[in-house]
């Protein structure tokens, strides 16, 4: 358990840093989305299915700190809230199709 622990963490802070490199790379900024939609998912659930619900919340911190710029500036706001909607239902499905893959594996 501690070796993926560590893992995990590890992988965080590797989305966490690539996100904010790739995001001031105007044609890379959403790859920034799709690193932290599908990786942080999927290390909360290689550490603990349990709490996998809690990449969310930690997806919407990162987005807000990596593009604070963009979430400050009252014209582009809109469209940030938007992909971080469409983020979040990615996440929601990306979830769900784990949740029942571990349901299925446990019959």
């Amino acid at each position: 358990m501690k070796k993926k622990m560590i893992i995990g963490i590890f992988a965080i802070i590797l989305a966490v840093v690539a996100s904010y490199i790739l995001y001031h790379n105007f044609r890379a900024a959403i790859i920034v989305f799709v690193i932290t939609a599908i990786v942080f998912p999927a290390v909360f659930y290689i550490i603990k299915p349990r709490f996998v619900w809690l990449s969310i919340g930690l997806t919407i911190v990162v987005d807000l700190l990596v593009c604070w710029s963009e979430f400050s500036y009252y014209e582009s706001r809109g469209f940030f809230i938007g992909a971080i909607f469409v983020q979040i239902i990615i996440m929601a499905i990306i979830i769900s199709a784990l949740k029942l893959v571990d349901t299925k594996r446990r019959k």
